[in-house]
C-alpha cells in the first residue's frame, strides 16, 4: 500500500507541474485583475499592468506608489460574455 501511495503522489506532482505554471511577474497584474480577456487597446493602456511592470523593472519608490494608486482605483466593471443561445 505504501508503494501505491508513493507512486500516486509522484504522479500527482508531475501532473501539477505540467498544468500549473507560475505567472511571470510582469503579468501578475493581469492574473489578479478578474477580466477573462482584454482587447489589445485595453491591455496596452492598462494602468495596473503598466505600473506593476514599471515597479518590477525599476524597483523605484515612486513606481511603487503609482502601482499602489492603480490598485486602489476601482477596476472597470467586468461583464460576462453574451450567451448567443438566448437570442
Amino acid at each position: 500500500m505504501l508503494h501505491f501511495r508513493t507512486r500516486l503522489s509522484t504522479l500527482i506532482s508531475r501532473v501539477k507541474r505540467a498544468l500549473i505554471q507560475p505567472v511571470p511577474p510582469e503579468l501578475e497584474a493581469c492574473e489578479v485583475c478578474g477580466k477573462l480577456q482584454c482587447s489589445d487597446a485595453e491591455w496596452k493602456s492598462c494602468e495596473k499592468r503598466i505600473a506593476t511592470a514599471e515597479y518590477i523593472r525599476t524597483g523605484d519608490e515612486a513606481a511603487l506608489m503609482r502601482m499602489k494608486q492603480a490598485y486602489e482605483r476601482p477596476s472597470p466593471e467586468i461583464t460576462p460574455p453574451h450567451d448567443k443561445s438566448q437570442r
